[in-house]
């Protein structure tokens, strides 16, 4: 019988955290898995580490070579026999009940495809640091998708293996952000959520790939929320307002007047279409506008030319009005909401009384 759980890790030059990181799954509470451990061709004593481990789970595969994290990851999503793919890093520590709070999500809620939780930070050494949360449900992933970033951290998830292949997959022609890209297009045909539960820490130290590969993960995450706009959302931006909200949310202490407003008149035209968009649901709307607010007001616009600076505050209150509006509509609808299961609580109670009353038996019985 296959594992519930496949665990797939590649690793290359890994040796230093990899014996922690190999201990915190196989000290998981949830024992149904099987551990795909994908040795890329590592020059130092990557293998000699998980040679140590006797643990029957593990199952070792040895690249020919150094073929790199993207093939690696479709390789033991190929070799996969669970149902559930567990992603891990090398150099992360998961905490022992990761697997079975995940595991009983999924199988609680057949429409999530893909489940991230919240993750510790540590350094080198082990030291905790920031406890980073991510968006909850499903519109709000896919809101914060847009905006260049990736809101689903990649060693905490948890994905339906089957789903992750009817898209083909991890990009292989991408060298970094292959999770971004592929939550990305799964988003298209399932759920995506995150767990507000710390699962993980995340070890940051001057080896780890998001450090050294900024401009890498700068350009694709353009090509990314671009096509993720037009894929979701349906939308087509001129290129320069794309490029410019890029630019200056990777490197706002660079970005020009023209580029900073260029981002705040991306955020602006993207809650236009939230609000106008019949799909959103009530929630959506008012989380869009409040981080599209947060956002516009966050921007330096001590860089902008006035005009500018008048058109930025006049979008943001624009939101604050709709913010209003909405509030106001959920506050009414609760109040109708009420309403209605009060008299739905007074009618039940009337019907009750008159069962009571043709109850055979009951001395208060009378005609009707």
């Amino acid at each position: 019988m296959p594992p519930k759980v496949s665990v797939v890790m590649p690793v290359y030059n890994g040796e230093k955290y990899l014996g922690a990181a190999i201990e915190s799954i196989l000290s998981q509470s949830f024992a149904d898995f099987e551990f795909l451990v994908i040795e890329d061709g590592s020059t130092d004593g990557t293998l000699g580490v998980i040679q140590t481990f006797k643990d029957a789970r593990i199952k070792l595969i040895r690249n020919d070579g150094n073929k790199g994290l993207t093939r690696s990851l479709n390789l033991g999503l190929k070799l996969a026999d669970g149902q559930y793919i567990a992603r891990m890093d090398a150099d992360d520590i998961n905490l022992r009940e990761r697997f079975s709070t995940q595991v009983a999500f999924l199988d609680d809620h057949p429409e999530v495809g893909v489940l991230g939780t919240a993750v510790r930070f540590i350094d080198d050494m082990g030291n905790p640091d920031v406890l980073s949360y991510f968006p909850l449900d499903h519109e709000a992933i896919c809101w914060s998708m847009s905006f260049f970033q990736n809101p689903i951290a990649h060693p905490t998830v948890m994905f339906r293996r089957d789903t992750a292949l009817q898209v083909n997959g991890y990009d292989d022609k991408l060298l970094v952000s292959q999770d971004y890209d592929l939550w990305s297009r799964l988003s298209a045909i399932t759920q995506l959520n995150n767990l507000h539960v710390e699962l993980l820490h995340l070890r940051k130290h001057k080896d780890s790939i998001s450090k050294s590969n900024f401009l890498r993960q700068k350009d694709a995450s353009y090509q990314i929320s671009r096509e993720h706009i037009s894929r979701i959302y349906d939308i087509q931006l001129p290129e320069r307002t794309i490029s410019d909200a890029c630019d200056a949310f990777w490197s706002p202490e660079l970005a020009s007047p023209d580029q900073v407003f260029g981002l705040a008149k991306y955020t602006q035209l993207l809650a236009a279409h939230i609000l106008t968009n019949p799909s959103t649901s009530p929630l959506g709307r008012i989380n869009a506008c409040h981080d599209a607010c947060w956002r516009l007001k966050s921007l330096d616009q001590t860089l902008l030319p006035d005009f500018q600076k008048r058109q930025v505050r006049a979008w943001i209150t624009w939101l604050e009005r709709e913010i209003a509006l909405d509030q106001k509509e959920k506050h009414l609808t609760l109040v109708e909401e009420e309403y209605n299961s009060r008299f739905i609580i007074k009618t039940v109670r009337s019907v009750r009384r008159i069962i009571k009353k043709l109850t055979p038996g009951n001395k208060n019985n009378r005609a009707i």
